[in-house]
């Protein structure tokens, strides 16, 4: 079983994994040609992506959503990461000098039973929704080994590091978020944004996929920068907790766009 902080985390790996391939021309124009497609049209990046992909153990469980966020990163005009790490140390990045590291993850063991107090993770249309960072940081008392650097070079228990890795999950923007930016830089209307946010959630990931393109292509015309991890995590999700994620755009949307922007807490606990 695999945490959420253990799922975010191997977004921001294969975020940096799909940056790296499209350093090749020709592995990112076949890699953006799946933009939008189901898998059964998608030979061209089958040879860049199957291997980070199917032979993964978590990734493979959300195919679709991989290739969909590899097309969009393939399909930019110009590729980079977001500007708006979470605070202290990204999942993907290395320390600062000077700073100790935090404890590796975990291995991730699909297999095996999950451990108290987690419910199963089960993207793209089974059974079950993701465990929110209220799971992940409630509980039991934290396994030898799991305690991880804190503020001021302090360590933290396990459960607390997972509570700070949530919060600054959360703080990172949204597509929600991203697009009120847009709006804020008139590169779409006010009015065309919150149309196109109601018209999304409303969509089942065969009709959602199509549809991510244009607004990826809009948003890095307007000079945005999408944080693909976070949209690649809604997307694999997509199917089994649509309601919450559209709820979580539309509130950073509005938060934005009205001149608030708080770092957000998971819906779950307001």
């Amino acid at each position: 079983m695999t945490t959420a902080a253990e799922h975010r985390a191997d977004h921001d790996l294969f975020i940096d994994t799909v940056h790296g391939l499209c350093q090749d021309p020709g592995a990112r124009r076949a890699i953006s040609r799946s933009r939008g497609r189901d898998l059964s049209h998608c030979a061209d990046a089958h040879s860049y992506l199957a291997e980070h992909v199917f032979r993964h153990p978590i990734r493979k469980y959300a195919p679709r959503a991989h290739y969909t966020v590899a097309a969009l990163i393939a399909a930019t005009s110009t590729p980079h990461t977001p500007d708006q790490p979470p605070p202290q140390a990204p999942l993907h990045a290395g320390t600062a000098a000077g700073t100790p590291p935090p404890t590796p993850l975990l291995p991730v063991t699909p297999a095996s039973p999950p451990a108290a107090g987690f419910p199963p993770r089960t993207p793209q249309g089974a059974a079950g929704s993701p465990a929110d960072d209220t799971a992940d940081s409630a509980g039991t008392a934290d396994p030898p080994g799991t305690a991880a650097w804190g503020p001021a070079g302090g360590t933290t228990s396990g459960s607390e590091a997972a509570r700070l890795t949530g919060q600054a999950w959360r703080r990172r923007p949204d597509l929600g978020r991203t697009l009120a930016e847009a709006v804020l830089r008139r590169a779409i209307a006010h009015d065309s944004a919150t149309r196109r946010l109601r018209a999304l959630g409303k969509l089942s990931t065969d009709l959602l996929h199509p549809r991510l393109p244009a607004l990826a292509k809009l948003l890095d015309q307007a000079g945005l920068d999408t944080d693909f991890a976070v949209l690649l995590d809604d997307l694999v999700w997509w199917d089994t907790d649509r309601a919450r994620i559209t709820s979580a755009w539309t509130l950073s949307f509005h938060l934005a766009v009205g001149g608030d922007t708080p770092a957000l807490t998971d819906l779950a606990e307001t």
